[in-house]
């Protein structure tokens, strides 16, 4: 079977931090909350639109990457918010046409905040699939210009601008990927869905940014257990699976990423079922940025890379989830 490596992966991070006490002052975010989470700030990029910080983050991938552009021939973009343009605007087709790369397939995926970890299984498939060398993953987002409140527009997690990319590649590479699954959890896309179609209106573009009043109808059927359970069946099969079908039977990885959701929803869901596959994770990285739509895994995972501390052998666990809703998990060993 062909292995797929990671060449090079980069994040591009804001340099403005929102301290979560400063919100709380400014009566931006609820007290409560900030208690009950525990982030202590968010990444907020004031000047680059979300298209404009990938593409700063993908030069810098390039750049490290031992591939040609020639070499890459599958290119993705993931993106949860408002990318600042027109509906039928393909951000995908602009990376396209700013890297030179009208050779290669080229795909938006909105997928929810697991599209990022969806869009890598997609290149992945592609190389295996083809005499294809490389692929490209990339994802921003920046929550601004909208109707949406990154403090206030849901429950538990507060959203930080960012944007990460990631190559792949057949050739050997400093990360090796050992083994991609996902697992679906349809029976929960209603709690980001109006309870019935609207058509478009003034109130119904302020009330699409508004993921509290679907997940609150949602609740008021299932209560919040309808979603605890049916998410924790997921992921305790995944985390079954790892178990059978990897090393970390053996021994755990060295690091786990989580999303950067709240630590409520950490400790009360991710935390319990995966701690135990990992010596240590990144939440003291992901509570200074905020939860950055699809990018977090990636943003961990260009934030262990930068580090310089890896060494050979090591394993590293990244989890990621989404509405829909859709869970992967990613395990990669160093080489």
């Amino acid at each position: 079977m062909t292995d797929i490596y990671i060449q090079a992966c980069h994040s591009y991070l804001p340099n403005k931090r929102i301290l979560v006490k400063d919100a709380v002052a400014n009566e931006l975010y609820d007290e409560d909350e900030a208690r009950r989470d525990e982030y202590e700030s968010i990444a907020v990029e004031e000047e680059l639109w979300p298209i404009e910080m990938a593409l700063k983050s993908v030069q810098d991938t390039l750049k490290q990457g031992a591939s040609s552009r020639d070499d890459i021939d599958f290119l993705t973009y993931s993106f949860i918010h408002r990318q600042g343009h027109k509906h039928l605007w393909q951000p995908a087709a602009y990376l396209q046409d700013k890297l030179d790369l009208n050779h290669a397939m080229a795909v938006s995926v909105n997928h929810g905040c697991n599209s990022m970890m969806l869009s890598t299984k997609l290149a992945m498939d592609h190389l295996l699939a083809s005499t294809s060398q490389s692929a490209l993953v990339v994802c921003a987002d920046r929550f601004a210009n909208s109707g949406f409140d990154r403090w206030r527009s849901d429950y538990a997690v507060v959203y930080g601008d960012a944007a990460a990319s990631v190559l792949l590649s057949k050739q050997p590479s400093p990360l090796k990927i050992l083994h991609f699954q996902q697992q679906s959890v349809s029976n929960l896309e209603s709690m980001h869905r109006f309870q019935r179609p609207e058509p478009e209106s003034i109130e119904s573009v302020a009330s699409q940014y508004n993921t509290r009043e679907a997940k609150k109808a949602y609740m008021s059927h299932y209560g919040k257990e309808g979603f605890i359970n049916n998410m924790r069946v997921a992921l305790s099969g995944m985390k079954q699976r790892l178990i059978n079908e990897t090393a970390l039977s053996e021994s755990v990885a060295d690091w786990i990423v989580f999303p950067n959701v709240g630590k409520s929803i950490l400790n009360g869901l991710y935390e319990p079922l995966f701690s135990d596959l990992a010596t240590q994770n990144l939440w003291h990285v992901g509570k200074t940025i905020g939860h950055a739509g699809a990018a977090d895994q990636f943003l961990g995972l260009a934030t262990l890379m930068k580090s310089n501390n890896l060494k050979s052998g090591q394993k590293i666990l990244m989890l990621g989830s989404g509405a829909g809703f859709s869970c992967s998990t990613l395990l990669l060993e160093v080489c």
